[in-house]
């Protein structure tokens, strides 16, 4: 994910936000990547949505669904 000045991402059902990141900050000025893992497990299943934003506008929206 490219480096923005405030980024931040939301696991959710389609409905019902289950998992908001804080805002990820850069430890070094010339990185021009950041590691935005949880800060704990998420257990979902179905359909499942990822919102990648930069405070306060929408990037990115990856739908999924663990159906076998």
């Amino acid at each position: 994910m490219c480096i923005c000045a405030a980024p931040l991402f939301e696991i959710r059902h389609p409905s019902v936000i289950h998992y908001r990141s804080g805002v990820f900050e850069r430890s070094n000025k010339k990185d021009r990547y950041i590691d935005m893992a949880l800060a704990s497990p998420v257990v979902l299943c179905g359909d499942v949505m990822i919102e990648f934003f930069n405070k306060p506008r929408m990037m990115k929206k990856v739908w999924f669904n663990d159906h076998l």
